[in-house]
């Protein structure tokens, strides 16, 4: 795993910021972004994680390399609650969300990190 990259907000663009994809369905993401989905779905099976557990936003970078920020399932009750009390939940809740970085130009992941 290796440290979150210095990328200014400005040289990115996120493509699903309404509405994240559920990993374990490939319907659910634009066909153009299927490669790069099921390099980062192998990534986490070898990892030991079931991909239907997360959801995805993804992020494409001026360099032109998607970040897959992946949510995991554990996170979202953990927030709920922090929110009914008023609170808000930084870092990685439920401890299993990261990102996965996918080079179109290389056809492999080549980072990977835990949110912190």
């Amino acid at each position: 795993m290796h440290s979150i990259p210095d990328v200014e907000k400005s040289k990115r663009i996120i493509v699903n910021p309404d509405n994240k994809w559920n990993m374990g369905d490939l319907d659910q993401i634009p066909e153009e972004y299927h490669t790069a989905a099921t390099y980062v779905i192998e990534e986490l099976k070898k990892d030991g994680e079931n991909p239907s557990d997360f959801d995805a936003s993804l992020a494409l970078l001026a360099d032109e390399k998607h970040v897959f920020h992946l949510w995991h399932r554990s996170a979202y009750p953990l927030i709920k609650k922090a929110q009914e009390g008023g609170n808000a939940l930084l870092g990685n809740p439920g401890g299993k969300c990261r990102n996965i970085t996918y080079d179109p130009s290389q056809k492999k992941i080549i980072d990977k990190w835990m949110w912190e």
